[in-house]
């Protein structure tokens, strides 16, 4: 992500977007994305607007805001603690909000383990 202080943007790519997240891919993590959330919610100030790098709507922006990461980073920890319900078989689906859903793979197959730990 990338922080633009002087505009308040949050270029998030790839890590929150309007859509459905991919946190069930070769790639992804979802105790990464936890993490993520828990900075950026640690480190950007709340009146900051997040744009995506893309979406699922037509025309327009990917734009989100701070409580969209919020929202997330409590569903994360909800899956974490086995607490979210999910639907689906694979990948699984939880909802976030009305702009978001988060495909995951099932808790039996899940990694809470960061990618890179010592870089934290």
């Amino acid at each position: 992500s990338l922080l633009d202080v002087q505009s308040q943007f949050l270029f998030s790519g790839d890590y929150i977007y309007p859509g459905p997240l991919y946190g069930f891919l070769p790639n992804s993590s979802l105790a990464d994305y936890l993490w993520s959330a828990r900075n950026i919610q640690a480190n950007v100030e709340q009146n900051v607007t997040l744009l995506g790098a893309h979406r699922n709507a037509g025309a327009g922006l990917p734009k989100l805001n701070m409580q969209d990461v919020k929202t997330l980073q409590d569903v994360l920890s909800a899956i974490e603690s086995g607490e979210a319900l999910s639907t689906e078989v694979y990948p699984v689906v939880y909802e976030v909000n009305q702009h978001m859903v988060l495909l995951a793979e099932p808790r039996w197959l899940q990694n809470w383990e960061l990618t890179y730990p010592e870089s934290r």
